[in-house]
């Protein structure tokens, strides 16, 4: 399977990254050392049973990354809405169940305070893409300095989600990105569900595919 491989190897240079030795990532991960050296060699890239993405996930906190990061792109077709949905399996669905999609999509914390919460970014999803910005440290600015009649937009049914576990909606998205000067202008078909996150905390998945897009 081409895409374990490149994931595979992703994984291995964060690890070379982080100075850590498989032995103690493996301590620190709960795995023991001839299970990291399996990983690190191929063992499992066309393997039927292998870690997991819970165990694969606990190997990836030490070093520094995230699973999303890690996700090799161009990897995959983008998925579409329906896809997307189909993951969901209502209220407590494990994120787990969005592992085909997850590098499209943006996880966020729960809305407060009239504000968007952004967690982290799939290196693949829309958003990612038509802002040129990948640091989600640097998007939550960008969310923070628009106007508030924006803001209110987003907040609003980014809370319907939370409150409802769910929600589907279409937008005309017009937004300039100071930080890497975009103004994309286009059309969106959005899905937002509540999860469960790899930390146990409830979570907003969210995914958004492009109906007219002129950058």
């Amino acid at each position: 399977m081409k895409s374990a491989v490149e994931f595979r190897k992703n994984w291995t240079r964060a690890v070379e990254r982080s100075g850590l030795s498989l032995a103690h990532l493996g301590r620190l991960s709960g795995n023991s050392a001839s299970k990291m050296q399996d990983i690190a060699s191929g063992k499992y890239d066309e393997a039927k049973d292998g870690p997991g993405l819970f165990g694969i996930h606990r190997t990836i906190q030490p070093l520094d990354t995230s699973l999303d990061r890690l996700l090799p792109i161009g990897s995959q077709p983008r998925p579409g809405l329906n896809s997307f949905l189909s993951c969901y399996r209502g209220p407590g669905t494990s994120i787990e169940k969005f592992s085909q999609v997850l590098g499209f999509c943006d996880i966020y914390r729960k809305p407060s305070r009239d504000v968007t919460n952004l967690d982290r970014l799939g290196p693949q999803s829309l958003l990612v893409q038509v802002s040129g910005i990948s640091d989600p440290a640097l998007l939550q600015l960008e969310f923070e300095s628009w106007a508030a009649s924006k803001k209110a937009k987003v907040y609003n049914r980014q809370l319907r989600a939370w409150t409802d576990g769910h929600v589907v909606d279409t937008e005309v998205y017009d937004a300039r990105f100071e930080r890497s000067s975009l103004h994309p202008h286009f059309a969106l078909l959005l899905a937002a569900c509540r999860i469960v996150d790899f930390d146990a905390r409830e979570k907003l998945i969210v995914y958004a595919e492009p109906l007219i897009y002129n950058p």
